[in-house]
C-alpha cells in the first residue's frame, strides 16, 4: 500500500519507454483506482497528445468518462476514434460503445442501426452480439438473443457473463432445462457472478422446489450478506411458508442491506396481510405509493388488499382518487378497467383499457383484459382487432400472439391461425 512509490515506479517506466500505450494506461489505471478519476483522466489525456495514434488510449477514456457519469464526453471520444480508425476493429469495437450509449438514452432505432453495420463488416464481433442479445431481452425477443449469445459462445466457450444472458434468453423461450444448463455452466465458471445463481433459485421455486431455492439464496448471502435480490428472494420465500420467525429476521437483513424504502414499505405490508393483519398491511402499502406514486406494485398491492377483504367499492374509490390528482396515470387506469369488469360495467372496462394503452402501449395487461372481455361476449372479432393492436405495439408478446392465434381458429381463420403459431 506504498502508493507514492508505486506511482514512482509506474512514471519511471514511462520515462524509460514513453513510446509504450501499455505502460500509460497502467498508470491511468492505478491513479483512477488508487487515488482520484481526475488524476486518471489527466494521464489519459498526456498520454493521448504523447501518442496521438495509439487507438486503446482514447478507448480507455472514453470508458473512463462512462464511469465518471459523463456521457457527451464518451461519446465525443469514441465518435473521434470512429472518425480515425473507420471499419478497423477498434473503430468497429467504438461504433458497439456509441449503440450502447444510444440505447441507455433511448435511442433503440440508432443503436440497433449501428450494431447492424458492424455485424456487416465483421458477423463475429462479439461486442456488438452482446450487446445485440441484450437488446433482443429487452424486447422479450428470446429467439434472436439465443442467436446471438451461442454466436458468441462459439468463440468464448468460458465467457461466464454470456452463458448467464443465455440462460434468462432460454428463459424466455420457454427452454428451463437449456436455461438451468446455461446457468449453471455460467455459475461454475465464475461463482461471483451471482445474477445466474439468482436466476436458479427462481426457476427451483417457480418449479415447486423451495427448500433447494433457498439453499442457493443462502449460500448467496453466505458470499454476500447484503445481496438485496437474494435478500427479497428469500423473504418472499419464507413468506409463503409462513416461517414468520425467520421472516421478520430476513426483512430486518433486507432493511440493514440498504433495500430501498419502498421496498421495505412492500416487505412489511405483505408480511402484515400474510397474518391478516389488514390494517397495518394498508398502512404499509399507503406508505409505499406515497413514495413511488407512479409505479404499479405499491397500488396493486392496496387493490389486491381490498379484493381480498372483498372491498371491491373501496377498490373502485381508490384508483377514482388517484385517477382525479394524476389522470395520466396509466396503471390505475387498467386497474379501475379490471374492477369495472368484475361491477358488470363492461363499456366502462373498455373505456379504461383504452387509456391506459394508449397511455402505456408496451403494458399487456389491460391489452389482454381488452380482448378477453370481448371474448366472454362471444365478440371474436372485436378480440381480433384489439390482439392485433397490441402486437403492432409489443410485436415480441408471446401472450397476445397466442390469444390471438386462438382466437382466429375460433373464427375459422385456420391458416391464419396457424401462421400466428408458426410466427411464435
Amino acid at each position: 500500500k506504498q502508493r507514492d512509490r508505486a506511482e514512482g515506479v509506474l512514471r519511471e517506466a514511462i520515462r524509460l519507454d514513453p513510446q509504450s500505450d501499455l505502460r500509460r494506461l497502467a498508470l491511468a489505471e492505478f491513479l483512477a483506482t488508487r487515488k482520484e478519476v481526475k488524476d486518471g483522466e489527466a494521464a489519459l489525456l498526456e498520454a493521448r497528445t504523447a501518442l496521438p495514434h495509439a487507438p486503446k488510449i482514447p478507448m480507455a477514456l472514453g470508458t473512463l468518462y462512462e464511469a465518471m457519469k459523463e456521457p457527451a464526453k464518451a461519446r465525443a471520444v469514441y465518435e473521434e476514434v470512429v472518425r480515425d480508425q473507420q471499419q478497423r476493429p477498434v473503430g468497429l469495437e467504438a461504433q458497439v460503445k456509441l449503440a450502447s450509449l444510444d440505447l441507455a438514452e433511448g435511442r433503440r432505432d440508432l443503436a440497433e442501426k449501428k450494431i447492424q453495420e458492424v455485424l456487416k463488416e465483421n458477423p463475429r464481433a462479439s461486442d456488438a452480439l452482446v450487446l445485440q442479445g441484450k437488446m433482443a431481452l429487452d424486447r422479450r425477443d428470446g429467439k434472436e438473443a439465443v442467436t446471438a449469445f451461442r454466436t458468441v459462445l462459439k468463440d468464448q466457450p468460458n465467457a461466464a457473463e454470456v452463458h448467464g444472458l443465455l440462460g434468462q434468453a432460454y428463459l424466455l423461450t420457454g427452454d428451463a432445462p437449456l436455461a438451468r444448463e446455461s446457468l449453471e455452466k455460467a455459475s461454475a465458471l465464475n461463482p461471483r457472478y451471482l445474477e445466474p445463481r439468482r436466476l436458479l433459485a427462481s426457476l427451483d421455486a417457480a418449479q415447486g422446489r423451495s427448500k433447494d431455492a433457498q439453499q442457493r439464496l443462502e449460500a448467496i448471502l453466505k458470499q454476500e450478506p447484503k445481496d438485496v435480490g437474494a435478500l427479497g428472494m428469500l423473504f418472499n420465500l419464507q413468506l409463503a411458508g409462513k416461517e414468520w420467525g425467520v421472516t421478520e429476521a430476513t426483512m430486518q437483513q433486507l432493511r440493514e442491506a440498504g433495500a430501498s424504502q419502498v421496498t421495505m414499505h412492500l416487505a412489511e405490508g405483505n408480511l402484515h396481510q400474510a397474518k391478516g393483519d389488514y390494517e397495518r398491511a394498508k398502512a404499509a402499502f399507503e406508505r409505499a405509493l406515497q413514495a413511488a406514486s407512479d409505479s404499479p406494485t405499491p397500488l396493486y398491492a392496496l387493490i389486491r388488499l381490498d379484493l381480498a377483504q372483498e372491498k371491491q367499492a373501496d377498490a373502485r374509490a381508490r384508483l377514482t382518487r388517484l385517477l382525479a390528482t394524476n389522470p395520466e396515470h396509466p396503471y390505475a387506469h387498467g386497474m379501475l378497467g379490471e374492477i369495472l369488469v368484475l361491477a358488470g360495467d363492461r363499456e366502462g372496462a373498455v373505456k379504461e383499457f383504452k387509456i391506459a394503452v394508449k397511455l402505456k402501449p408496451e403494458w399487456l395487461t389491460p391489452w389482454l383484459d381488452h380482448a378477453t372481455l370481448h371474448l366472454t361476449q362471444k365478440n371474436q372479432r372485436e378480440a381480433v382487432q384489439v390482439l392485433k393492436s397490441g402486437l403492432a405495439a409489443n410485436p415480441g408478446s408471446e401472450e397476445l400472439r397466442l390469444l390471438l392465434a386462438a382466437s382466429l381458429a375460433d373464427l375459422g381463420d385456420t391458416d391464419q391461425a396457424i401462421a400466428e403459431y408458426e410466427t411464435m
